[in-house]
């Protein structure tokens, strides 16, 4: 069978790399492709084209080898092609760098997006995505000597608290949720969104995350001094929060919400408001934790509903819990009881129900003096925590208002 045999190279390759080229082609047409009846090889730099029948001369400017029946002969070598300008080196230099940039950014930012895919919070209005560092499951791991007993802090309804040490020193709370928690799961995205957003003095301050295979884990500010619940109902530690701490956690507490309801770039409400959620910091100073049933509100929207109740029931408004209606007020509420569990008297102190009907029921009734807050742990003749506000010297009944048994009607 005779075939047509064609080559040629594109311009500006000289004549030995064309030879070179075509030859390869050849070889490649001798191993493979000789019993077809026409096809082509392609390289970057020439081309091999066969054919068994002629072609009228549409190939009569390209150097052709010598039709034969079998295998080909050699190959005629191409002229000379003439050499590429320097404007078309440079432009196709220029495409060539332009090409690979906008492949690599291509990469980069879809690599970017798989990245914080997971983190997207099933909410209407979410903000945007976090830019809080992301850790490495190893980095963590060894942070915690290998989540420690040793390390552990404490324990909550999805997942264990740590203590850790990044490699500069950085003393870290390190808070792994449980694995296949998929209500877990659904706070970690929300917490990563939100707090990521939000920077106060009396907020908990998020400095990273990471998702690892089943891994969901939120690495936050250490604050040494645990929970106010702690301080609250733990015999050893209530007798350390005198009247001036415990008046400035309350401000603290109220600084932070007014940041949230007010001053964030969007309206965020905590949803559960209460003690064990409010940290304190060596200063004693509160700072308001566990943003995973927080939710954010447009600038135009004051409250919401939901058919899924989450929180502490004691610290829920009425409307909360029956309706699943939420709001500014909701965290009001909540923060009202907080308040009283800071001020609470100790239990000597509270009525007998027989005292109360008597109140309730009598038109005129003489009231006790009321008695100092039951915070107030008199220590001595000096009596230290009730002096607070005075000048020294002075006497402490200017701290606290001069009472007499009154007489009011009901």
């Amino acid at each position: 069978m005779k075939q047509a045999i064609h080559s040629k190279c594109i311009p500006g390759l000289s004549s030995k790399q064309c030879e070179i080229c075509v030859r390869d082609s050849l070889r490649d047409y001798q191993n493979c492709c000789n019993g077809f009846m026409g096809g082509t090889i392609r390289k970057p730099v020439c081309y091999f084209l066969w054919d068994g029948y002629a072609y009228f001369g549409a190939f009569n400017d390209t150097p052709s080898a010598p039709t034969q029946e079998s295998q080909p002969g050699p190959i005629l070598s191409p002229p000379t092609p003439p050499p590429l300008t320097t404007g078309a080196i440079v432009g196709i230099v220029v495409s060539t760098v332009i090409f690979v940039v906008l492949v690599i950014l291509g990469l980069f930012i879809w690599k970017k997006k798989q990245s914080y895919k997971t983190l997207k919070p099933q909410t209407d209005d979410d903000m945007t995505s976090p830019q809080s560092l992301q850790f490495d499951f190893g980095t963590i791991e060894a942070a915690t000597d290998g989540f420690s007993r040793n390390n552990k802090l404490g324990q909550g309804g999805f997942g264990e608290v740590y203590k850790g040490t990044l490699l500069d020193g950085t003393e870290v709370a390190v808070k792994r949720l449980l694995r296949n928690s998929g209500q877990g799961t659904q706070e970690f995205k929300n917490e990563v969104v939100i707090v990521a957003k939000l920077q106060h003095k009396n907020l908990v301050r998020l400095l990273g995350f990471c998702v690892e295979g089943d891994e969901q884990i939120l690495v936050y500010e250490f604050v040494p001094n645990q929970s106010l619940y702690y301080f609250l109902f733990d015999p050893t530690k209530k007798s350390q929060l005198d009247w001036k701490s415990r008046y400035n956690i309350i401000g603290g507490i109220t600084r932070g919400l007014l940041y949230l309801h007010q001053d964030s770039r969007l309206t965020i409400i905590h949803r559960d408001i209460k003690a064990s959620n409010i940290l304190l910091d060596e200063h004693i100073n509160p700072k308001i934790a566990d943003f995973g049933m927080a939710r954010n509100f447009r600038v135009d929207q004051t409250e919401d509903m939901t058919g899924r109740v989450v929180g502490t029931f004691s610290y829920m408004p009425p409307e909360y819990v029956t309706h699943g209606q939420y709001s500014t007020k909701s965290d009001v509420y909540s923060f009202g009881v907080l308040v009283l569990e800071i001020n609470l008297p100790q239990t000597a102190d509270r009525p007998e129900m027989s005292t109360i009907f008597q109140m309730l029921t009598n038109s005129y009734i003489i009231l006790p003096v009321p008695r100092p807050p039951g915070f107030f742990f008199r220590n001595g003749p000096n009596l230290d925590h009730l002096t607070y506000g005075s000048e020294p010297g002075q006497s402490s009944s200017k701290s606290v208002p001069s009472l007499t048994s009154t007489r009011y009607k009901i």
